[in-house]
């Protein structure tokens, strides 16, 4: 699939096929960076460690990566369902003469809400195995400057703070997400993220 994609962009410009990946590009920039963050999370993992300015509340930053792997759940398995339901109705659209977009972005949609779905799913439930462990031991973290938050019982998951961040990026802004690009650039490059990612993700909120 990746291939025929990567032949549509190939395409020259100003044609029928180079419009609809044109289109179709257009459409995945539109894809929620929250998905996009759930995707990476393996479905396997044993733990989530995050990482945070240190002036940020660890109750909060845990409350609101809990809401994440929550609502994720809710909405992914929704639109799975709802994408893979479409795929035959979508098939029958392969009659045209033109490459069958809509079959390709259902497919397409139905493993990214799949993989979305099993991550949340499993982020969900090592929060909520933290739940239940009242007692936290504070131990160095990986990142200069930072320690971790972890339990003493089940460390299934660990919050660190990180005075790296405090000198990237301003207290107020980090509350009213008005973080500068530059220091997008320059957080990015020390926790190895994609800079366009978490723009896209800011300007969203």
């Amino acid at each position: 699939m990746q291939t025929k994609w990567s032949e549509l962009g190939a395409q020259p410009s100003g044609s029928i096929r180079h419009r609809i990946y044109s289109a179709g590009q257009n459409l995945l920039n539109r894809l929620p960076a929250e998905e996009q963050f759930l995707k990476t999370v393996p479905k396997d993992t044993p733990k989530v460690e995050l990482v945070f300015p240190s002036s940020l509340n660890p109750r909060l930053v845990r409350r609101r990566l809990r809401h994440l792997a929550h609502c994720g759940t809710v909405y992914h398995q929704r639109l799975m369902y709802g994408s893979i339901a479409l795929l035959p109705f979508t098939v029958l659209l392969g009659i045209l003469p033109l490459p069958n977009v809509v079959f390709f972005w259902n497919l397409f949609r139905s493993h990214a809400h799949w993989r979305a779905f099993q991550s949340s799913t499993r982020l969900k439930m090592l929060l909520t195995e933290g739940e239940a462990e009242p007692s936290t031991v504070a131990v160095k973290g990986p990142y200069k400057n930072s320690y971790r938050t972890v339990s003493s019982q089940n460390p299934s998951w660990a919050l660190t703070p990180s005075k790296e961040l405090d000198s990237l990026v301003k207290p107020g802004e980090v509350m009213t997400r008005a973080i500068q690009p530059s220091a997008v650039a320059a957080i990015s490059k020390a926790f190895d993220l994609n800079s366009v990612e978490v723009m896209r993700w800011i300007s969203r909120k």
